[in-house]
């Protein structure tokens, strides 16, 4: 798991501190979405790669409860937490990161300008 947000004691959704007990959950990025519709809130989308199939199904059991009657089964929630299952923002204290790519993007890496300073020719980088 090279990304993970990290669960508030008290987050309020479908017993997920039971799911995940070290409260790591592995998320797709850093960033979270920000939904179309404004009174939606942002969410960090779950990476089901690195859910263990007990999570997976017991995420699934308490989606398909809470989403009746337009969740039709167990495995129509399961197909959706494999796709990436959204989660507010506001049940996590932080994101963590381990991936190289991901810190350069929001450490602010030296910028194209910040290299060039210390070519002697510009152009040639370019080409």
């Amino acid at each position: 798991m090279e990304t993970w947000a990290s669960l508030k004691p008290d987050a309020d959704f479908n017993q997920i501190n039971q799911i995940f007990p070290d409260g790591k959950v592995p998320i797709k990025s850093m960033v979270p979405i920000i939904p179309r519709d404004a009174e939606n809130p942002p969410c960090y989308v779950v990476d089901a790669n690195f859910l263990s199939s007990e999570q997976i199904q017991a995420l699934a059991e308490g989606l398909y409860e809470m989403w009746q009657p337009e969740c039709k089964s167990v495995q129509m929630a399961i197909d959706y937490i494999r796709r990436g299952l959204p989660l507010k923002c506001e049940y996590f204290s932080g994101v963590t990161t381990t991936s190289q790519a991901a810190l350069a993007m929001m450490l602010d890496d030296p910028t194209i300008e910040d290299i060039l300073e210390d070519e002697d020719d510009e152009e040639d980088w370019y080409e």
